[in-house]
């Protein structure tokens, strides 16, 4: 009930939910951060006593929703939503026309994690916030319109099994066969220069 009670919020105050987020953003930084922080920490300050009564909880069950860059999350599933709603293509619905592809963050899932650092996109090792902006960064190497627009591919060798990072099989099945490093060490970063 919570979260529907964030959401008539956002319909009410801003008319939808793109608008109540365009609230909290600046179409001139470098991505969506600043404005997922400030549409998590909006959404947050919703009056919740309706779903609670008098008493609202510290750590709220409707907090999972609202994730903050800030905080250092990876805020997977709010830029997953993203995805779905900036971008345009087989995948995506793109039914969001204000925000650029360009400014998007990979959605960081335990695939792209892996992938992420198996083609050395990533310096980091714990995810979060930095690893997710840093795959990112990697990836507008290759397209800085849309970098996202690689996450559906890099996802689906993971969910295929076929990456071999840090397991026993190594690279045996992974169509990226030489383009990565399975066991995380020895093999340069992925550069645009070094694809094959």
């Amino acid at each position: 009930m919570a979260l529907l009670i964030v959401l008539q919020r956002m319909l009410t105050e801003a008319g939808s939910i793109e608008a109540f987020f365009l609230e909290g953003d600046e179409a001139s930084s470098p991505n969506v951060g600043p404005a997922l922080d400030s549409f998590s920490a909006r959404a947050l300050a919703t009056d919740m006593r309706a779903a609670y009564g008098k008493r609202v909880p510290r750590q709220r069950g409707v907090s999972y929703f609202f994730p903050r860059p800030a905080a250092g999350s990876a805020c997977k599933r709010l830029n997953l939503f993203l995805r779905w709603m900036v971008r345009r293509d087989e995948i995506d619905l793109g039914v969001w026309s204000k925000v650029s592809p360009a400014r998007l963050i990979v959605p960081l899932d335990t695939h792209v994690i892996r992938l992420g650092r198996c083609l050395k996109l990533t310096r980091y090792t714990s995810p979060g916030w930095k690893m997710a902006l840093d795959i990112t960064n990697a990836l507008r190497a290759f397209d800085s319109q849309d970098p996202v627009r690689f996450d559906f591919a890099l996802c689906h060798v993971g969910m295929m099994n076929a990456c071999g990072f840090q397991k026993p099989q190594g690279s045996a099945q992974c169509p990226l066969r030489g383009l990565c490093a399975p066991s995380g060490k020895g093999q340069r970063p992925l550069t645009p220069r070094s694809r094959s």
